[in-house]
């Protein structure tokens, strides 16, 4: 049994220093905007600039309080930068109305949309919220943070500057 486990530890340590990143495939949904106007993923995600895109559900408290955190945090640290903000409202309920007027009133100056069916989010695997994730400006992802704690939008932000770094932003 340890062994297996000093196996798996060693093969983690493996794949993150080698550089492996999972390139997704987003797939040929759309989402909806504050205006209700239909938005491709693919025009969402190209290639050649940073994306984050934050899943939450505006009947779930910690997603709301997420979306609060990373709005301030981009006015304050990443805004002007050549990044893709993106957060995408997937309500429980159903109620999208409600997840674009909040959007709207405290994250305005980030692009919030809403995945209707739930399309992209079951496409990339997530099943519960918040749901943050980083993509590099090849699309590969560099990290992504799944439920909420204090400081996550510090450390996606950390993770952002380190991205721009490398790109010499």
């Amino acid at each position: 049994m340890k062994s297996q486990t000093l196996i798996t530890v060693v093969l983690a340590v493996l794949l993150c220093s080698t550089g492996f990143a999972q390139i997704f495939d987003f797939p040929d949904v759309s989402l909806r905007d504050k205006n209700n106007r239909l938005v491709s993923v693919a025009e969402l995600t190209k290639k050649g600039q940073l994306s984050i895109l934050v899943f939450w559900d505006i009947d779930d408290r910690k997603s709301c309080q997420l979306l609060q955190d990373m709005a301030i945090v981009y006015a304050d640290s990443l805004q002007g930068y050549p990044i893709n903000f993106v957060a995408v409202a997937v309500p429980k309920s159903g109620n999208y109305a409600l997840a674009a007027n909040y959007a709207r009133v405290n994250a305005s100056d980030i692009n919030c949309l809403t995945d209707e069916n739930a399309k992209l989010s079951r496409h990339l695997g997530i099943n519960e919220f918040p749901w943050a994730m980083l993509f590099d400006v090849d699309q590969k992802l560099v990290c992504q943070y799944r439920g909420y704690c204090v400081g996550v939008d510090e450390k996606l932000c950390h993770e952002v500057k380190i991205c721009l770094e490398k790109l010499k932003l």
